[in-house]
């Protein structure tokens, strides 16, 4: 007889679902305590919240105090007004420091090492017909640089590279130069003007390959001009490709680092100026930065932190449900011990089911119901039961002279469970401890293992059945405790 003795991690999604029914209780309770904390914390921040925008009554200018004359009532209005705006202003640099922090960055001008920067030029020449209006090659050569420093068209090409396409736009330069001297060419069109191209960057493979989309794009802009009755050609000069020292690029990339102390040196003289308002108000500073900070709390939660908690504790509940649920499902694969009979059979396939009996822990109605869902109980009497398992047994050995019952069980439940039984068998437990025992097993006509939920290990279950297997003694089956 060939047995499967692999303890594989298998799921059984029925059984797992009835192990989270059995441990309902626990995973209401794992949610509701996260639910209370997320509650708390939530209920206590809106709470310090509310009672920090009811600062003191000198910052609410909606109201004149008591015995506050009408020109000191004029003076609290302007102090506080200014500390506002001052504050807005604060908040406004705070950010322009981030943007200013992500530009430096990720940026590719500060990229670029000045003392070598690849640089990428291409001259575009633009003939316009001599019989033209007057002033339309200036109108044409102005297009085309507006077209050009725009970076419209560079979207394709900031996916390509994964650039952002605003800082690809900061790595080009247009000009543009009139002809002094027209020259009449044999097909009626003139030299109006010469179109520079220089992009910049840190390696010639970036800079070639955003000069390449530009004249490719001007070439499809050309036919659209032409559509648009702007007779002219344009051609270019071989692009050239380079490093160079760049002193400009060295300045951009100074002045940005700088602007950090700039905007640093305007929060510290804001603040100074707040000190000041202070001092005339009679109110500490941190006050003041407290009072405007709350002051954007929404009106329903100043007026009711209970309520605007609740989608915290919704969210809480949520948390605690998914992560009591995870770990039953974690522990539930990778255990060692089984749960139910039906996880000892999900792992071990090939063993025959002879019957489960019934717990016999105290359990609440509930848990009694989920066990007799799962297999692991019955709607019989404990008696009846073990009757019915009794009868089953001797079914299976019936020709068989030499019966043995072993397993990883609690050795004195095997011993109550045959006597209970009534079966003329030997008992061998505790196999790991006297490993020779393995060696009588070749005398047995059928042997029938027991194991026991939340008690054998796995691991000795597959080694015990291995070597059974191996001595060639046949199992008719497992019992499970």
């Amino acid at each position: 007889m060939y047995l499967n003795t692999q303890n594989s991690l298998a799921i059984d999604f029925v059984d797992l679902l009835l192990v989270y029914l059995k441990k309902i209780f626990v995973i209401l309770i794992c949610g509701i305590v996260i639910s209370g904390m997320l509650f708390g914390y939530k209920t206590y921040s809106n709470v310090k919240a509310s009672k920090a925008s009811e600062n003191t009554d000198l910052l609410d200018v909606s109201v004149r105090l008591p015995n506050e004359s009408e020109v000191d009532y004029a003076n609290r209005i302007q102090n506080v007004n200014r500390a506002k705006d001052i504050i807005s202003s604060i908040d406004v640099l705070n950010k322009q420091i981030e943007n200013q922090r992500y530009y430096v960055s990720n940026s590719v001008i500060m990229q670029i090492e000045p003392e070598h920067e690849a640089v990428t030029t291409a001259n575009l020449i633009v003939t316009v017909d001599a019989s033209t209006t007057t002033n339309v090659d200036l109108v044409i050569l102005s297009l085309y640089k507006q077209f050009i420093s725009s970076g419209e068209y560079l979207q394709e090409v900031s996916e390509e590279l994964d650039i952002d396409q605003g800082y690809l736009i900061e790595l080009i330069s247009v000009s543009y130069d009139l002809s002094d001297v027209a020259v009449n060419s044999p097909d009626s069109f003139e030299t109006d003007g010469i179109i520079t191209i220089r992009v910049i960057g840190p390696t010639t493979d970036l800079t070639e390959t955003v000069m390449d989309s530009i004249l490719k794009n001007v070439e499809i802009k050309s036919v659209e001009f032409n559509e648009k009755k702007l007779a002219h050609k344009v051609s270019y000069a071989e692009k050239q490709s380079s490093y160079m020292v760049d002193n400009g690029t060295r300045d951009k990339q100074v002045n940005a680092t700088n602007r950090f102390e700039v905007l640093q040196q305007q929060i510290k003289n804001y603040d100074k100026a707040i000190d000041e308002i202070a001092t005339n108000l009679g109110i500490s500073k941190t006050k003041i930065y407290e009072y405007f900070s709350f002051s954007d709390l929404s009106s329903s939660e100043a007026a009711n932190p209970i309520k605007s908690s609740i989608k915290y504790a919704v969210l809480g509940f949520a948390v605690g449900v998914f992560v009591a649920l995870l770990f039953i499902t974690f522990r539930y694969i990778f255990s060692n011990k089984f749960a139910t009979q039906a996880g000892f059979f999900s792992r071990f396939n090939s063993v025959n089911r002879i019957g489960v009996v019934r717990p016999i822990i105290k359990r609440s109605k509930h848990v009694m119901r989920i066990d007799k869902l799962s297999g692991d109980d019955n709607c019989f009497s404990t008696e009846k039961s073990n009757m019915l398992l009794a009868s089953n047994v001797k079914n299976l050995i019936v020709g068989k002279q030499n019966v043995l019952f072993t397993g990883t069980a609690d050795p004195e439940r095997i011993d109550s469970l045959v006597k209970q039984l009534g079966i003329d068998a030997d008992v061998k437990t505790k196999l790991f401890d006297n490993p020779s025992v393995f060696e009588t097993f070749s005398k047995y006509d059928a042997i029938v293992i027991v194991e026991q939920r939340n008690y054998s290990d796995c691991r000795l279950i597959s080694e015990e059945l291995n070597l059974i297997a191996n001595s060639k003694a046949l199992i008719i089956g497992a019992i499970i405790l």
